[in-house]
């Protein structure tokens, strides 16, 4: 059985391009995966954080990323720093002078911003090897459709470790020259060819590691030259072997990967469609319909199914009709008759703005979303389509 929700992929059947997933019967990841409730998932992070529900301008911080961009709507994933402040993890940056940085935003208790722009913090690693602990210098980071790779230089530790090599390996990270907590990665089953892993930290304060994706599966997948803005998904590329953003399984980042979208496999001359239909990908993963209007929000809830189609006919989930078409600016158009439904108990979807900034979506789009002929009418301008799943 094979089911698509805004949290993401439960199980599913390997795809190919142009393979057509049909038949979809949905239950929510809720149910399927024991994902966490908000409170047991804030309780998770050792101290509790208040949301932040009100964000018309898709400039706040959300300690629980409300957004869905780095973990699903409902988890948290940052990390316990200094006090009644954390640090909420994006990119690992490789410079030119051979050391490594930890790229995201330091926060207060409330979400809101401690400094005015991004907290760079200093990365350093320790090597384990038949008990022996040794200083191991981190020169980079990267990833690649094998996944992780970390590039090391000193002690007993080889040049790189990737795989099961990673178990050897803790990377310390420090801000001020003060350290502030330190992360271990250890290779997961991979889905769909994507290599997910377990990521922990252990606070500078504290002596048990905990999980830093706070959202019922713990696993992050390592998405390579990219950057993704933390409030509003958009997608920047970054020099080859220069960064790796890291997201949570449960949030848009990594689930585009798992659905397929990803950057790597495509020629030069298809690379920058390829980087626009994962964009595309990840605003319609959070039902971020109005990114292009200057609205931030995201207009769905966790376990929410939704049946995908694009062009490529990497994804080809059937719908009676059509929600909206998606670029990575948000959604061209909107029908709220099809509008993906909730199925989680009590949770309803969070309200449309009473007038539409968008336009509703073409009735032949319907039609040939009820016949099967949708993929076609897919263009490189909006490359993928949204629908409800029907049960």
């Amino acid at each position: 059985m094979n089911t698509f929700t805004d949290s993401g992929l439960c199980n599913h059947a390997p795809r190919k391009l142009a393979t057509a997933l049909m038949g979809l019967v949905a239950v929510t990841l809720a149910a399927g995966c024991g994902e966490l409730t908000e409170a047991e998932a804030l309780s998770a992070q050792e101290a509790p954080m208040r949301r932040l529900d009100n964000c018309p301008s898709g400039e706040c911080t959300n300690p629980t990323n409300g957004k869905g961009i780095y973990v699903a709507e409902s988890a948290g994933y940052c990390i316990p720093v200094l006090s009644r402040k954390f640090f909420c993890p994006e990119r690992f940056h490789n410079q030119s002078n051979g050391t490594v940085n930890l790229i995201g935003q330091l926060i207060d208790d409330t979400g809101v911003p401690v400094l005015p722009s991004e907290a760079v913090l200093q990365a350093d690693g320790v090597w384990t090897d038949a008990g022996m602990e040794t200083h191991a210098s981190v020169t980079g980071i990267t990833a690649n459709s094998d996944g992780l790779v970390v590039s090391l230089s000193g002690g007993s530790a080889p040049p790189q470790a990737s795989g099961q090599a990673l178990l050897h390996l803790t990377i310390e990270f420090s801000w001020e020259l003060q350290h502030l907590f330190t992360l271990r990665f250890h290779p997961s089953v991979k889905e769909n060819d994507i290599a997910l892993y377990q990521v922990q930290y252990l606070a500078a304060a504290s002596h048990s590691w905990k999980s830093y994706c706070a959202d019922g599966t713990g696993t992050a997948a390592f998405l390579p030259d990219m950057k993704v803005s933390d409030t509003n998904a958009r997608i920047e590329r970054v020099p080859t072997h220069a960064g790796v953003t890291m997201g949570c399984r449960t949030g848009a980042i990594a689930t585009c990967m798992v659905w397929g979208y990803h950057p790597w496999g495509a020629s030069a001359g298809e690379e920058s469609r390829a980087d626009f239909l994962y964009g595309a990908c990840l605003q319609a993963k959070r039902a971020a319909y109005f990114i292009g209007s200057g609205d931030g929000n995201s207009y769905t809830v966790q376990g929410t199914p939704v049946a995908v189609q694009d062009n490529k006919g990497i994804m080809n989930v059937s719908m009676i009709g059509v929600e909206a078409l998606w670029t990575p600016d948000g959604a061209v158009c909107l029908s709220p008759e099809f509008r993906r439904k909730s199925t989680q108990s009590a949770d309803e979807l969070p309200a449309l703005p009473g007038a539409l900034p968008i336009p509703p979506c073409d009735a032949a789009l319907h039609l040939a979303a009820s016949t099967g002929g949708l993929q076609a009418l897919l263009g490189d301008e909006a490359p993928l389509a949204t629908g409800r799943v029907e049960l």
